[in-house]
């Protein structure tokens, strides 16, 4: 019951990070951001210190969980950002080949340069990988160093240890070298991932949930409309403050709601949990799928088709047409998933064999081009053949010898 309440978290995250850049309504827009946090506290949830003592394990969980989407996803918009930029789905500006090259190794080996439109929700999986790595040493380093504390106070003591570091940074307004935005984002992705881990330890000491979630819902809304804040603004003593209470209140409130959720059997609770298996492709393709709706959006309004990159803008968007947003940018990631999926069993589309199907495709698609090509000049020669053999004729006709 658990893990399927906690996979229905990720689904709820999911929405709500769609939901966020919307503009659907500003009260609406800063209290989606109050429920980004809870992603990272999903991932605490399932930190396991057995992982202290198989680094290379958890390296290669990573990696392969998080890295990889995030390198992989930046990489598509990267490569072909020349032609998103003539479709005008993202930036103007055309990148070179120096550019492009540069780019992906500042992907690859600095998890920065990516795509500022179409993959612009790629901070999430990099502030993912950072927090999960970073709290990782943390946590490893003083469990070597104090071996007879218990894993829970390894946990704890870790977490005051970031957060000191983050009210550091804050009051005497420093910055940590090589990170966007000061690295402030990444420490609050490292807090919330700590927070998230020791929610999976006393849980069970949380009694009246209702009662929870209703002041819960009350903060989150108070904060929301009165204080807005999320985790990519600059941060301040007062904002810090502000996202702490509201990211743990928007985690107890959807962790509630999953609970209630996961007790029932309806068609519902299984979408939502097909979305929790999915929600990684959601984040790194629903700005595509916006920029899909903003072509229809653009082609019948008004609009400039040069600010088709910029939709959906809360001041250029309809509550009505920013729904229309929210859906497509939830639902058309998960149908091309499960189209995927299909093709995957029926198909069996391994790395090997969409490799395969790839040379296969372009032998086929060459054979295709050239029989074209051979029977457009074909015809080519005979229209020229046959031009000049008409003049031939006409000039043998009209030989004055003849007359």
């Amino acid at each position: 019951m658990r893990d399927l309440s906690i996979v229905i978290v990720k689904a709820l995250c999911a929405i709500f990070i769609v939901m966020s850049a919307c503009h659907i309504t500003i009260d609406i827009t800063h209290v989606s951001n109050l429920f980004i946090p809870s992603i990272f506290m999903v991932l605490g949830y399932f930190f396991n210190t057995k992982y202290w003592n198989d680094t290379r394990g958890y390296l290669s969980k990573r990696l392969t969980s998080l890295y990889l989407p995030f390198f992989f996803g930046g990489t598509i918009f990267i490569v072909f950002h020349n032609v998103f930029s003539l479709l005008c789905l993202t930036t103007p500006d055309i990148w070179g080949w120096q550019e492009t090259f540069q780019r992906l190794l500042n992907l690859g080996f600095g998890l920065y340069g990516y795509d500022p439109i179409l993959s612009q929700p790629l901070w999430l999986l990099r502030c993912m990988f950072v927090s999960t790595l970073v709290f990782y040493f943390i946590t490893l380093a003083i469990n070597n160093f104090f071996r007879n504390w218990t894993s829970i106070r390894v946990i704890e003591i870790s977490l005051l240890i970031v957060i000191g570091l983050t009210l550091w940074l804050l009051i005497f307004k420093l910055s940590l070298p090589l990170f966007p935005n000061g690295g402030y984002t990444e420490l609050l992705s490292i807090i919330f991932f700590g927070f998230g881990s020791l929610y999976q330890t006393y849980e069970k000491y949380i009694k009246h949930r209702t009662f929870l979630s209703v002041i819960s819902i009350a903060i989150l809304i108070a904060i929301g409309t009165l204080s807005p804040v999320s985790m990519t603004e600059n941060g301040t003593f007062l904002s810090f403050i502000g996202i702490l209470i509201g990211g743990l209140s928007g985690f107890l409130v959807l962790h509630h709601l999953a609970l209630v959720l996961a007790k029932s059997n309806k068609s519902a609770v299984r979408s939502l949990e097909y979305f929790g298996t999915s929600w990684i492709h959601i984040i790194i393709f629903y700005p595509l799928f916006f920029k899909i709706v903003g072509f229809f959006h653009v082609l019948f309004t008004d609009l400039s088709w040069k600010n088709l990159h910029l939709l959906p803008q809360a001041r250029e968007t309809s509550p009505a047409m920013s729904i229309i947003y929210f859906i497509c940018g939830c639902i058309f990631p998960i149908l091309c998933v499960w189209g995927w999926r299909k093709a995957d069993a029926k198909y069996n589309l391994s790395l090997t064999n969409c490799a395969k199907y790839l040379i296969y495709g372009i032998v086929y698609l060459s054979k295709l081009i050239w029989k074209c090509i051979k029977i457009v000049g074909i015809n080519i020669w005979n229209n020229i053949k046959s031009f000049f053999l008409s003049i031939i004729d006409i000039v043998k006709a009209s030989n004055p010898k003849d007359e």
